[in-house]
């Protein structure tokens, strides 16, 4: 018998638990016996196209060893056909694994191999075990290595008093695939959370402020400051101690208001353009709070700039770098940097917001987005643009000076705070992703890993 480890044990009890079949089937109790790669596999006779002849787009599928890609592109000479399905694809020189259950065209160093009675080896599993004896042949030099993997074992299970070899062949295949299924579905939610990550940024952020202008903030927000802070030799800075006011965000004239506001216009545009002319859109897609390469659909000229505005106007003044973009029309509160000296406007759908001194901007920007969709979403304006007088209903939380640091001072940790929360969140999420990916390949190697081990101290 082969004695595998508890958490594949502890795994293969969820998997039977969770499919509900296989119920009597104990895997430690399951023998192994030794079978030469010729007695379970036979090659099929191919006649690959090259590489280069690889087409994005054609007839028929296209399988070669390269990497990640089950299929890597087509091609439209039926003759090349392999119709004899399923069957393992083995990269001849880099030892890619595939398994293929469909009709294909062979390109490159491949071999291309069949199991021997398909009533004895149930092919999938014999895909894995082939899966791990690649790993174990890989020289990393361009050299073939088929020959290498013909010297290789492959073990099966034997027949017991309820199962067949080949039905615990299945089911151990069935395992693998449900663990990877499983492994694929947090990749999935990864790559969802990803996607929500920005706006977990956001949600910290309110989350700081939800309590105001009460002062509290919550218990996980203070234990997640005080990581930062050791970190970052804050030490004498205490979040929990930190008082807020709440100062309206726009100057719309008498001084009152922490940031000076004008809107933007949109001139003819065009394909040669040198000036960057920025829509909703366009910051939409922006990926983080900075525009450090401006990227925009349309360009425009000066000269179609000063036929709109004309040469004296204020609104001719450009996006100046610092200076805060968010949208106020379409979709409300996308809040964006502009951190670039190249030239650029904006069309009237976007608010150009200059803090006045001692306001941090990027402190600012991770607020102000969530502050115009509140009055966006508000039962009163519910679906409509943000006018002028809703704007004046928008209060930015500032932090009074605390002992020997300044409001600005403070605004400038709390924005680093959020930054380094959210890096850490993304390190977060790739770790669990690497992992993820990781986890097939891990399971399959401490699967066969325990099967070998056993048969060699028999």
């Amino acid at each position: 018998m082969s004695k595998f480890s508890e958490d594949v044990i502890k795994l293969f009890k969820i998997f039977k638990k969770e499919i509900e079949d296989y119920q009597d089937l104990n895997l430690e109790e399951v023998e192994f016996e030794e079978k030469s790669f010729d007695e379970v596999l036979e090659t099929v006779s191919i006649s690959p196209i090259v590489e280069k002849q690889i087409l994005p787009e054609g007839k028929y599928p296209v399988v070669s060893p390269k990497e990640k890609l089950l299929i890597s592109g087509y091609h439209n000479d039926e003759s090349k056909f392999v119709n004899t399905i399923p069957v393992i694809v083995f990269g001849d020189h880099n030892c890619v694994v595939k398994y293929v259950n469909f009709s294909f065209i062979p390109a490159g160093n491949i071999k291309v191999l069949k199991v021997i009675g398909n009533e004895n080896f149930y092919i999938k599993y014999i895909f894995y075990q082939i899966l791990y004896n690649a790993e174990n042949i890989k020289t990393g030099n361009y050299q073939r290595h088929y020959s290498l993997l013909r010297e290789k074992l492959i073990y099966v299970p034997k027949t017991t008093t309820n199962y067949t070899s080949y039905q615990i062949q299945k089911a151990i295949a069935d395992f693998i695939e449900f663990i990877s299924l499983k492994s694929d579905d947090i990749v999935n939610l990864m790559e969802e959370i990803t996607q929500k990550a920005e706006k977990g940024k956001e949600n910290l952020l309110c989350k700081i402020f939800e309590n105001l202008p009460n002062g509290e903030i919550t218990d996980d927000v203070v234990n997640l400051f005080n990581e930062f802070k050791e970190e970052k030799k804050y030490d004498d800075l205490n979040l929990e101690e930190v008082k807020f006011e709440e100062k309206k965000l726009i100057d719309f004239g008498g001084g009152e208001g922490i940031c000076k506001q004008r809107m933007g216009f949109t001139p003819k545009t065009t394909p040669d353009g040198d000036i960057y002319f920025f829509k909703v859109g366009d910051l939409s897609k922006v990926e983080g709070l900075e525009i450090i390469e401006p990227q925009t659909e349309e360009m425009t000229k000066m000269e179609y700039v000063d036929k709109v505005i004309g040469k004296k106007s204020k609104k001719r003044t450009p996006i100046k770098k610092g200076e805060i973009l968010v949208s106020f029309k379409l979709t409300v509160g996308v809040a964006k940097i502009y951190n670039s000296d190249k030239l650029a406007y904006c069309n009237e759908a976007i608010d150009i917001l200059t803090p006045k001194e001692g306001y941090y901007n990027k402190y600012l920007a991770m607020i102000v987005g969530e502050k115009y969709k509140e009055q966006a979403n508000s039962e009163t304006v519910k679906g409509k643009s943000l006018n002028e007088d809703l704007k004046k209903l928008i209060y930015i939380p500032i932090p009074k000076p605390f002992d020997d640091y300044s409001s600005y001072q403070i605004q400038k940790i709390i924005a680093e705070f959020i930054e380094f929360s959210f890096e850490n969140y993304l390190k977060l999420i790739q770790k669990i992703r690497k992992e993820s990916d990781l986890l097939e390949k891990h399971l399959i190697r401490k699967f066969f890993d325990s099967i070998i081990s056993n048969k060699e101290n028999e």
